[in-house]
């Protein structure tokens, strides 16, 4: 794996960590609204990294 893709893998999985963060309820038993827009929109932003990472990995390819 190129320095490039490692970078970008563990940016994935902060990114992926600080989500699931979000989506977790906090000491509170309801969650509020903000923190599950934060959620949905850092799975967005997540969601097609992880395609591209899974494809270039898959493909072997040095873009």
């Amino acid at each position: 794996m190129d320095s490039w893709q490692r970078q970008l893998a563990i940016g994935v999985l902060i990114l992926s960590a600080l989500a699931l963060a979000s989506l977790l309820p906090g000491r509170s038993v309801r969650i509020e609204l903000r923190v599950l827009v934060i959620g949905f929109l850092s799975l967005l932003l997540i969601l097609p990294v992880v395609i591209f990472l899974l494809v270039a990995l898959s493909l072997g390819s040095t873009i």
